[in-house]
C-alpha cells in the first residue's frame, strides 16, 4: 500500500483551468482536485516532470471575480486508461489573497 505523501487534504474539483508555459503557450486542462498546496488535473498531452507552469482557475461561476493565478511545478504525470494524463502540480507562487480564496472554497466543500 502506497503511503499518502500530500501535506494538505485534497478536495474534488470539476473546473476548467488554463496551464501555461512561459505565459505564452496554454494547455487545456480539467481540474480534478485541489488543496492549498496544489492541484490535480487532466490533460491531453504529457507534461514534463518538474516543468514550471503558470495557472489560472475560477473556483466559482461568478465571472466578475478575478481568477486565481499562480505558478507551480509538475510533480506527477501519469497516463490514463481512457486516454490523456493525470497531472499533479504543486503550487510554488500563489498570492496570499488567492490562497485565502482556495481555503474558503475548501471550507465550503466540507
Amino acid at each position: 500500500m502506497e503511503r499518502e505523501r500530500r501535506k494538505s487534504p485534497r478536495y474534488r474539483l470539476r473546473q476548467l483551468i488554463r496551464l501555461g508555459f512561459g505565459k505564452e503557450t496554454f494547455v487545456p486542462s480539467r481540474g480534478t482536485d485541489i488543496s492549498t498546496a496544489g492541484i490535480g488535473c487532466q490533460v491531453d498531452e504529457p507534461l514534463d516532470l518538474y516543468s514550471r507552469v503558470y495557472l489560472m482557475l475560477q473556483l466559482d461561476d461568478d465571472d466578475s471575480t478575478p481568477p486565481i493565478q499562480g505558478e507551480g511545478v509538475v510533480l506527477r504525470c501519469n497516463p490514463r486508461e481512457a486516454g490523456g494524463y493525470d497531472v499533479g502540480i504543486e503550487f510554488t507562487e500563489v498570492l496570499d489573497f488567492d490562497l485565502d480564496k482556495i481555503a474558503a472554497f475548501l471550507d465550503a466543500a466540507d
